[in-house]
């Protein structure tokens, strides 16, 4: 243990549990059946180790999986070493499992998976058809295509109260089976990969340390922060809050870059001119790419796929009410908004509107007014890679009826001092409160910003 500690900053011990009770098998015995079980030495041994060291918490980790008793338990609280939690154990479907992180406290120590678990790419798709719709569901995440949801169990894992998260690089790089460090109770073909040179590229390091620090994960102070807000350490000289519509730095310079590019891609007839305009539209994606973390590859099919001159997105919000309350949806994340969504091509606002209102919340609506056209980089956060113009609409409703579909959850309405936790990304209090002011007057003329 003295050379352990030597080498490293943490050491894990496993088999924890023989410490409290080990299955003493006589030497030479051609089987195990024959074996009986012993006291351990206890807390005894990790005092020593207190006194031999001259500290008073020791830097161990207690691998306690598996079945435990009351006393391997106990033994674990009386020394303060943190345990072991496994994601890859906690979403089976047919039982209430204390590896799900809503039960951990903060001195636990959480794993994607160990050596001995398959890969996250590679153990999900093993998963049972219920299993698998219970962790989506349960980390909000029923879209994401399976080649990707590796990284929904990383946030999962860095999002938990633990202390410590360990995420094993195969998990970072979205690698399958072959990646499998240890298959316990096999052999000859165990404790053989290993990741190349070059195996991780700039856009995994940068995704690696964005969302360490969204998470709270590199060891500095205050270093949680939404994907696309400025960093304090780049304000210009005049100060830049990272309040809405406030937020004038990198992000911004990469939109325009990136629409002054597309929209020359689109007008020039010169292929010298087309040459420099795709290379500005690199620089703006790469820039994205850097400051978020994002791969090259997604950052250009999400912020540089669209063709002539960019304008504004239009999401579309229904305001409705009834006995003085107001409709709210709930997300697949377990926040509420506003009905409402994307403004699809081929659709005026009036007819987005009354089909998102069917689709959310099951009601036959009428559009009746425009409460406000607002430009969502001054109302809402986190700011996106592109310009987005939010329409809210005054709707009565004629009938239907509430059915659970794949965005929504549940249909409620809510008075102002009752309203739950908000999609903040699509509704602000703010706006509910001026959905409110609409409704209540006669004369409501609509804002514009």
């Amino acid at each position: 243990m003295e050379y352990s500690f030597r080498l490293y900053d943490m050491v894990r011990v496993d088999h924890f549990r023989g410490f409290d009770e080990y299955y003493s098998i006589p030497y030479g015995a051609p089987t195990a059946e024959n074996g009986h079980w012993e006291k351990g030495p206890g807390i005894e041994i990790f005092r020593k180790m207190e006194e031999r060291f001259g500290k008073k918490e020791l830097p161990i980790i207690a691998e306690d999986l598996g079945y435990l008793t009351d006393t391997v338990l106990k033994l674990v609280k009386d020394t303060g070493f943190p345990g072991m939690k496994v994601l890859e154990f906690a979403f089976d479907s047919t039982e209430d499992s204390a590896y799900l992180p809503h039960k951990y406290h903060s001195n636990c120590v959480v794993y994607t998976g160990t050596h001995d678990n398959d890969t996250v790419a590679g153990w999900f798709p093993s998963l049972d058809e219920r299993d698998k719709a219970f962790a989506r569901e349960y980390m909000g995440n029923r879209r994401t295509p399976e080649d990707e949801i590796h990284l929904d169990f990383v946030r999962t894992a860095l999002a938990s109260a633990a202390k410590l998260a360990v995420i094993p690089v195969q998990d970072y790089l979205g690698l399958g089976t072959e990646a499998r460090i240890n298959e316990p109770s096999t052999l000859g073909k165990n404790w053989r990969w290993r990741m190349k040179a070059g195996g991780l590229d700039e856009g995994t390091i940068n995704l690696c340390a964005r969302m360490a620090e969204i998470y709270g994960r590199t060891g500095r102070a205050g270093d949680q922060g939404r994907l696309w807000e400025q960093d304090e350490t780049e304000k210009p000289e005049q100060g830049i809050s990272g309040e809405p519509g406030q937020c004038r730095g990198w992000l911004d310079w990469a939109v325009e870059l990136q629409s002054l590019a597309q929209a020359g891609l689109f007008y020039t007839e010169n292929e010298f001119d087309r040459e420099r305009f795709e290379q500005i539209r690199e620089i703006a994606a790469e820039m994205v790419s850097f400051k978020s973390g994002i791969s090259m590859d997604k950052v250009k099919n999400l912020f540089c796929c669209e063709f002539g001159y960019q304008t504004p997105k239009l999401d579309s919000r229904a305001a409705i009410f009834k006995d003085g309350k107001i409709l709210l949806v709930k997300e697949n994340t377990g926040t509420w908004s506003l009905p409402g969504g994307w403004v699809d091509p081929g659709l005026s606002v009036k007819e987005n509107i009354i089909k998102e209102v069917k689709e959310e919340a099951g009601l036959d609506a009428d559009a009746d007014m425009v409460i406000a056209v607002q430009d969502r980089e001054k109302h809402n956060l986190p700011v996106y890679a592109y310009k987005i113009c939010k329409i809210f609409v005054l709707c009565s409703v004629a009938g239907g009826a509430f059915t659970e579909n794949l965005e929504t959850f549940e249909s409620r309405y809510f008075g102002l001092d009752e309203l739950p936790e908000l999609a903040e990304e699509k509704t602000t209090r703010e706006q509910i409160e001026m959905c409110f002011e609409a409704w209540n007057s006669k004369n409501w003329k609509t804002l514009f910003d």
